[in-house]
């Protein structure tokens, strides 16, 4: 049965600027830091086509209906734009969310007698029915708080409305846990558009925004053919999608949409955007520490720290892990004024102590899904590491991992443990995980694993490609992928900005 909606106010307090848990700027992992490459409209909805098709298989591989039942009394919040047809509870059967009892609140926004989100219509439904319109027009500059707070949040809205659509992802209240989008894209109205208009791009953008900055997890999937070729026809197409927040930065995910058709040569594409990509507010003041030429060809072990909040001679902790007979940069730290704390087991020294704030320890570092070289190795995960030197409470200024390729399962589990908690500076040597026959399942996972830093706080602000490897940065990937394969191995340093 049905509820009544609280009365809503029309002086209700509005919304803040941008809730807590999204991020400060757009992720570097969709537009055209990913793809700067121009793309066809026919080419786009295959690259929308395929993040369906990976959504579709979630949602067969869950034991249980798309979404867990909810609570008998949830509330529905259905932001629809005049001229969408789809309707709220057509829309909520398909996607099997369980529910049976609610309280819904329709917003209509008007076609074109104000521009979103000046004028807003508001319709409480007591009961199922269409009785006609019992709201009112708002006349202000956002929507109300007391709108937001719902447990499920509908938007229906044409691909020309997705824009607009971004506006409501900052109005989000915490309590809402499933979000719902139903696009209808008109038959023949896209392929009565100029061609050199690729309106299929900002609907991707739109999918990918969701999960990568506002932390939103496809869960269910259901549309009629969205292809290129059937829009042109004159049924054009719908797609709802079924959204879960991701609560926390700590929950562990497995999931990462496909980087364009999910080919090699876009996967590579798209970790090379990331790498790129760095915002030059996030650092002002960059030093490099340590280095070495390598046969004559190359700087190895030489890394870059932010000083810009950072004094080496204020109490001042780092932690290097891996030094493979390179003391380069932890001398150098050390010099500075750092308490240093070198772990290698692999060079056959036991612990010492190297300097006056310069220590070694003959141990590793261990994660659940690391790969020991040698089994008598004595390692530690890094919460451990902390807790027997006396530093769990006291924060870790720059932490430096070069472990070739044990740090893909460091960075899986410091999501979930808290590994990284109270570290500052994060720097990593990455190297590409054996694929064997399928690259393009690492290159995806290596990506997902980044981005886990970015759910945690951290900002890149340097790249350097370590002189081993290919670069990555180049335009021209599918020369990248041909002939005698080369690893991916760069040097990355993060900051954490939150």
């Amino acid at each position: 049965m049905w509820q009544s909606e609280p009365s809503v106010s029309t002086t209700a307090p509005l919304i803040p600027a941008k809730p807590s848990h999204t991020f400060s700027r757009p992720s570097p992992l969709y537009g055209a830091s990913a793809y700067p490459r121009v793309v066809s409209q026919a080419e786009t909805w295959q690259w929308i086509s395929t993040f369906l098709d990976t959504v579709s298989i979630i949602q067969t591989s869950r034991k249980t209906n798309t979404s867990t039942p909810l609570a008998a009394k949830v509330s529905v919040l259905s932001l629809r734009f005049e001229g969408v047809k789809t309707k709220d509870w057509s829309v909520l059967s398909t996607l099997n969310l369980t529910i049976s009892a609610v309280r819904l609140t329709v917003v209509t926004v008007p076609r074109s007698e104000c521009s979103f989100p000046t004028c807003l219509k508001i319709d409480r439904k007591n009961g199922n029915n269409n009785s006609g319109w019992k709201g009112r027009i708002l006349e202000n500059k956002g929507l109300p708080t007391a709108l937001i707070r719902a447990d499920i949040l509908l938007i229906h809205c044409l691909i020309s409305n997705v824009d607009d659509a971004t506006f409501v992802l900052t109005s989000l209240d915490n309590r809402a846990t499933t979000f719902v989008t139903a696009i209808t894209i008109p038959g023949l109205a896209v392929a009565n558009k100029n061609e050199e208009e690729n309106l299929a791009l900002p609907l991707y953008d739109f999918f990918h925004r969701l999960y990568f900055d506002y932390n939103w997890l496809p869960v269910s999937v259901s549309h009629s053919d969205c292809s290129d070729e059937h829009i042109r026809t004159k049924q054009g197409c719908t797609l709802v999608i079924a959204w879960t927040r991701m609560e926390s930065e700590s929950q562990p995910i497995a999931y990462i949409p496909p980087a364009g058709t999910g080919s090699l040569e876009m996967e590579l594409q798209r970790l090379a955007g990331l790498i790129r990509h760095s915002e030059p507010s996030t650092c002002q003041l960059k030093q490099k520490f340590g280095g070495h030429w390598d046969h004559g060809s190359f700087i190895d072990g030489q890394y870059t720290v932010c000083l810009d909040n950072f004094n080496p001679k204020n109490d001042c902790l780092v932690y290097s892990i891996g030094v493979a007979g390179d003391w380069s940069f932890d001398d150098a730290m050390a010099a500075a004024g750092c308490e240093v704390h070198s772990f290698d087991p692999s060079i056959g020294r036991t612990s010492y102590q190297r300097a006056d704030r310069h220590w070694f320890h003959d141990i590793g570092l261990n994660s659940s899904t690391s790969r020991l070289w040698n089994r008598e190795w004595q390692t530690a995960t890094l919460p451990e590491l902390r807790k027997d030197l006396g530093h769990g409470m006291r924060k870790i200024n720059v932490l430096k991992m070069d472990v070739e390729g044990a740090e893909w399962g460091f960075l899986r589990d410091a999501t979930v443990d808290g590994s990284l908690d109270g570290v500052e500076q994060f720097i990593v040597e990455i190297h590409e995980e054996d694929a064997g026959d399928n690259r393009v399942t690492v290159v995806r996972r290596e990506v997902l694993r980044l981005h886990g830093l970015r759910r945690l706080g951290f900002e890149l602000f340097h790249a350097r490609r370590n002189g081993v490897g290919m670069d990555i940065r180049a335009q021209n990937f599918a020369t990248l992928i041909i002939g005698k394969k080369q690893d991916v191995v760069y040097e990355l340093s993060f900051i954490r900005m939150r």
